[in-house]
């Protein structure tokens, strides 16, 4: 799991997304159209974040 943040109208625009990752890119899948694609046209300058699950150990 992990966090796309991008920028509209000068406001953060942050989405959550599945992703691979694969020969040093990013990869998702999203519509051929909308929002997340507009705004990396219009600026393509993003941030990532992921989050990773952790499980808790016995003892």
């Amino acid at each position: 799991m992990g966090y796309l943040g991008l920028s509209l109208d000068g406001q953060p625009y942050v989405v959550p997304l599945n992703y691979a990752y694969a020969t040093g890119k990013i990869l998702f899948h999203c519509a051929l159209t909308g929002k997340k694609l507009y705004c990396l046209r219009a600026i393509p300058a993003t941030w990532t974040a992921t989050v990773s699950s952790a499980t808790a150990g016995r003892g």
